[in-house]
């Protein structure tokens, strides 16, 4: 502001001056020119004096209002703030992740490996004894046993190579957790007479099959279950026994996701929709103990169901709201699941099951299980039951999604 103010510049910057927001230097400047200037000393005289009656007269805003304007702003801020950690966090791992690799590769460079008959720093050469079979690209082999015997021998085939003239161990099947829901995965067709889908030239693992909007569809090797009647009377789908397993690769999910009943729950648009609403963390709108939530929820959504997830061991709910999704309501449930953020949409099964079957035809259950995708760098994770549909959203490793499943009874 500059010097000698005149009779406009007070007038323009008199609600500034009694606001208190002048520096010292400039409220200096506003104050000597009231003392010389009776009417400008008047104005901001009366204007003070307006401003205190109706301070006097103005009721105080309720409790409630303020608390939950204070709540808008601190849950902004909040989900601000656990963006930032997470990309602080993902910067700390990658940083490590790749020092460790820097130091293997300068380690093996300079040191060599354990029997290098070369006694250099060199790798030994890799010496096959037959041909040697992959697990990721092994073929169906048909049984006795099903599918997933020829699979399985596949996996448990030791390779013939050699390293350094010491032959490699034979790897050995490790335990882990099976899920408790069956997984359905989009399957490699096994029929003679339909091709198999050759591979897609120029895309790498992280590249996207028809554009950034589309999902991939992860790697997946277990038994699909796709329900009694899946198939029956309709061309355009897969019967039990010509489903196989996803070996290796990733394959497109519009592939065969025009023809396949799930479509959809995976469409583009509606995983966008799902990693919004987990990426925004909105405030919910109800907290408090499990049994408050449920019946909060049951007044407002008709057939909304039990919590999809259970509590306890590192599985805590913090809230839920009901929410728009594709043009119908939905429940969003919000946990922290081993200090993680896990957002679970719930929604009605809708048409994906029974909307072609006739009326005076029998009922015919649709099909049911899990299906994987990732989008924007998170795994949505769809447990898809008979009348309802959760979809978990979140960071975690699927297979630690899977486990947080409920049994297919609740289900």
């Amino acid at each position: 502001m500059k010097f000698n103010m005149n009779c406009q510049e007070i007038q323009k910057f008199s609600f500034t001056y009694l606001d208190g927001e002048f520096a010292s230097h400039e409220r200096g400047e506003f104050e000597e020119h009231l003392r010389r200037c009776t009417d400008c000393r008047q104005m901001v005289d009366r204007e003070a004096m307006m401003r205190e009656v109706v301070a006097r007269h103005l009721r105080p805003a309720p409790c409630g209002l303020r608390a939950a304007h204070t709540n808008a702003l601190r849950g902004k801020v909040c989900s601000s703030l656990d963006r930032m950690e997470r990309q602080h966090r993902n910067r700390a791992i990658s940083a490590v992740a790749a020092s460790v690799a820097v130091v293997a590769i300068a380690v093996v460079v300079v040191h060599g490996v354990t029997g290098d008959s070369g006694g250099n720093s060199s790798l030994a050469a890799h010496r096959s004894g037959g041909p040697q079979v992959l697990a990721a690209t092994a073929p169906l082999v048909g049984g006795a046993a099903g599918p997933l015997a020829g699979f399985a021998a596949a996996r448990m085939q030791p390779a013939a190579a050699v390293m350094g003239g010491h032959p490699a161990p034979v790897p050995q099947p490790i335990a882990h957790a099976m899920p408790r829901l069956p997984i359905v995965a989009v399957a490699a067709l096994a029929h003679p007479d339909r091709p198999q889908m050759p591979p897609l030239p120029g895309l790498g693992p992280t590249e996207r099959a028809r554009g950034s909007s589309d999902p991939l569809v992860q790697q997946v090797a277990a038994r699909v279950d796709l329900g009694a009647g899946f198939g029956a009377g309709h061309p355009d789908r897969l019967p039990d026994e010509q489903l196989g397993e996803v070996l290796s690769g990733r394959l497109p999910a519009g592939a065969l996701v025009e023809r396949s009943p799930f479509g959809a729950v995976r469409s583009a648009d509606s995983l966008r929709q799902m990693v919004q609403v987990h990426m925004a963390n909105v405030k919910p709108e109800v907290t408090g103990s499990p049994l408050r939530i449920q019946r909060y929820l049951e007044s407002r959504v008709q057939g909304v169901g039990a919590l999809p997830l259970a509590q306890g061991n590192g599985v805590q709910l913090v809230g839920a709201r009901i929410h728009v999704l594709g043009g119908q309501p939905v429940v969003i449930y919000q946990y922290l699941a081993f200090g993680a953020a896990l957002t679970v949409v719930s929604r009605p099964r809708g048409d994906l099951g029974n909307a072609d079957v006739e009326p005076q035809q029998p009922e015919v259950r649709g099909p049911s299980g899990v299906l994987l995708d990732r989008h924007s760098g998170v795994h949505l994770l769809h447990a898809v039951a008979h009348d309802r549909v959760l979809t978990l959203v979140g960071e975690l490793a699927p297979a630690a999604m899977v486990q947080l499943l409920p049994s297919p009874a609740i289900l």
